[in-house]
């Protein structure tokens, strides 16, 4: 079963709307509000299967020959970092009648779901997008460098670090500056 923080996400959402329709004072706010990440939790691989059945538009949920399937398509790693707790890379995938994959792109890129193990749950740090991916520990901390097909013939290095309990991308672009209204 997902658990979510609905909550902090609903006081989020109405604060950042406040601020886009300013304050019935006309005060003119110059601070944005970052909005607080949600954490997606599993009680098992079984569960995540559902999971990326659903969000991948596989099927149902609940549907449990689908999610036998992708676990029987799919591989596991588990990796450490500089927690007591393990690391699963989950290279999720799911054949069809034919033997094709129903989760590589065109281009041969697959998503590889990243976890932490806890006493109790999975925890999802982050989805990595690539043909493949190798890590090592940087000090204390992982680092995953995924290897992104965008063509027949080109690839592009992308670089992920684990950070606590969120995978962070590296190579994304920065965020521009945050406007001021005022």
């Amino acid at each position: 079963m997902i658990r979510r923080a609905f909550v902090p996400a609903l006081s989020i959402l109405i604060a950042n709307a406040a601020f886009a329709f300013g304050s019935p004072l006309g005060i003119r706010h110059t601070a944005a509000i970052v909005p607080a990440p949600i954490t997606i939790t599993f009680s098992d691989l079984s569960d995540l299967y559902g999971y990326i059945a659903q969000s991948r538009g596989l099927g149902a949920r609940n549907d449990s020959e689908l999610t036998k399937r992708i676990a029987a398509s799919s591989r596991v790693v588990q990796v450490h970092d500089g927690s007591a707790d393990p690391i699963l890379v989950i290279k999720a995938d799911v054949l069809d009648q034919g033997g094709h994959s129903r989760l590589r792109s065109s281009n041969g890129n697959y998503p590889f779901y990243v976890l932490r193990v806890t006493e109790d749950r999975l925890v999802l740090l982050g989805t990595m997008f690539g043909a493949d991916y190798r890590h090592r520990l940087d000090g204390r901390q992982l680092r995953f460098e995924v290897r992104l097909r965008t063509g027949p013939h080109t690839t592009k290095a992308m670089t992920f670090l684990v950070d606590g309990i969120r995978l962070v991308n590296l190579s994304a672009p920065p965020l521009p500056p945050i406007a001021s209204y005022g």
